[in-house]
């Protein structure tokens, strides 16, 4: 934005720098030629006169700008993870939204889709498949919430997973959970869990740039070994 700016200064050359007050903006007229700029200059007159929305109805239209942080924090957690797998060698593949259907019906299929599916690659072919799965609030408790638990559980089981995590972002001095889910009585070979990380986001007040590679060296480092 800084590189744009710059060069466009250079198409207002000779215009003289002025003192720009409300005054200003007051004395401009629009015809059916400059009409089109209308939306532009409310919007320069906030910027440049400093104003700023209030909780109170003002008599200015203002810009709102709203955000659904679970998909901003999912899709900022997958940007980071796919640019750090890069650094493992081909060890580590890591995609968004894997879908896979698991209800259907006449007329009607039911799909389950976890947020991040990371593929690790082992010697001689092998793989392990984790279920990341982004959650922008904070648990109730220092567990994770019953819900969330048998989501995971629903996931492991259609992606073939023996680990999972729910990730938060870290506001305070949580710990981190792991933990198993039980192997049901009819099938007591079955074994996979499911853990609680919380990641820190800000490094020096900047959104930092490690916290893919920090998910992907945990993932690694707690690897269950082959048998």
């Amino acid at each position: 934005l800084r590189r744009r700016a710059d060069a466009l200064l250079t198409w207002m050359e000779g215009i003289d720098d002025i003192v720009v007050t409300d005054r200003t903006f007051r004395r401009l007229a629009f015809d059916r030629n400059t009409e089109r700029y209308r939306p532009a200059v409310a919007l320069a007159r906030l910027i440049i006169l400093n104003y700023q929305p209030d909780v109170q109805r003002g008599g200015h239209d203002v810009l709102a700008i709203l955000f659904d942080m679970n998909d901003l924090f999912e899709k900022y957690i997958l940007r980071q993870l796919k640019r750090a797998a890069s650094g493992f060698a081909g060890r580590v593949e890591g995609q968004g939204q894997g879908e896979q259907r698991f209800w259907s019906a006449s007329g009607a299929t039911r799909h389950i889709r976890p947020d991040i599916v990371v593929t690790l690659r082992g010697p001689e072919g092998t793989h392990e498949t984790v279920v990341l799965d982004t959650k922008w609030k904070l648990p109730t408790s220092a567990h994770p919430d019953d819900a969330d638990l048998k989501q995971m559980y629903a996931y492991n089981r259609q992606f073939g997973a023996n680990r999972s995590f729910l990730i938060y972002p870290r506001v305070d001095a949580r710990d981190d959970v792991g933990g198993r889910f039980e192997s049901p009585t009819h099938d007591p070979a079955a074994s996979h869990g499911c853990g609680m990380w919380f990641l820190n986001l800000f490094d020096v007040g900047e959104l930092t740039k490690k916290v893919g590679a920090q998910v992907l060296e945990r993932l690694e480092k707690n690897q269950p070994k082959a048998a």
